[in-house]
């Protein structure tokens, strides 16, 4: 399993869907503002697990969140679960 822990990195890695992905997590619907915190790889099933946390200012909660993106045919599909609160 490969682990990317810079946006740099995942950009230059990942090039093939991170401009998606970044529009998809800027549409998941609250108030939260997510910030890349790392990526691991599985390369045998070409399945990307991308984590983001969000951090505690006046206008955000610290909350973390999950993307899967699986390559589907040719496109790349993306799937989130339910954002994790409450994190110190």
């Amino acid at each position: 399993m490969k682990c990317f822990i810079t946006k740099e990195e995942f950009d230059d890695n990942c090039w093939m869907f991170s401009t998606g992905l970044d529009l998809y997590v800027q549409s998941i619907s609250g108030e939260n503002k997510w910030w890349f915190d790392k990526c691991y790889v599985d390369v045998l099933e070409d399945k990307y697990f991308v984590f983001f946390k969000s951090y505690i200012t006046p206008e955000y909660r610290n909350f973390s969140l999950t993307v899967t993106v699986e390559k589907i045919g040719t496109d790349y599909e993306f799937k989130h679960g339910k954002p994790v609160t409450d994190l110190a």
